[in-house]
């Protein structure tokens, strides 16, 4: 649980990896309706041995309900929702194996913009992360452009932080990241 772009999907991936899990099909609840997520759930990859639902908040305990038969009890079930999702409130409500996949472990996340230490780690995580995959090489980053990235007023969302760096990787041609010119922002 958390805002959206608080890192819940990247929670839930990680997760997924701890249990050695192979493949972790993911479907945004928010881009479908319920009637094409039933569509989409029937026709799952069969390598899929994870499921992440993202946003299943948007749906009523009843349609939650009405996916519970066609959600795959060897696959591994995640759900992403905003915070304050009241599963444990709808118990009486909930199919029995939609309230245990919604209730086994909360994790509420904090927005990425309210924890600069978490911030920095994540920064220098994910930079490793970027150079690596893209075949870069780079000794450091800047203490001016980690400055301006910590300064820098976060929406909360993991996923721009990502894009962010990636750019950043991908421009910055020196030893040092940052070392040259930086982005407007």
């Amino acid at each position: 649980c958390g805002e959206s772009g608080s890192g819940r999907g990247t929670l839930a991936q990680v997760l997924h990896g701890l249990r050695k899990g192979s493949f972790l099909e993911e479907i945004r609840c928010d881009a479908v309706d319920a009637g094409l997520l039933k569509e989409r759930l029937a026709t799952l990859r069969s390598n899929a041995d994870g499921l992440l639902l993202r946003d299943i908040d948007i749906y009523s305990v009843d349609q939650i309900n009405s996916l519970v038969p066609l959600l795959r009890t060897d696959r591994h079930l995640y759900f992403t929702a905003c915070t304050g999702f009241p599963a444990a409130t709808l118990a009486a409500q909930l199919h029995p194996r939609a309230l245990s996949a919604l209730t086994q472990v909360t994790v509420n996340v904090e927005p990425l913009r309210q924890n600069r230490e978490e911030l920095f780690y994540a920064i220098i995580d994910l930079t490793q992360r970027k150079l690596v995959e893209l075949n870069k090489t780079s000794v450091g980053i800047s203490k001016r452009l980690m400055d301006g990235l910590l300064n820098r007023s976060w929406p909360g969302n993991y996923d721009s932080l990502k894009a962010e760096l990636e750019k950043l990787v991908l421009w910055d041609s020196g030893p040092v990241l940052g070392s040259g010119e930086l982005p407007g922002w």
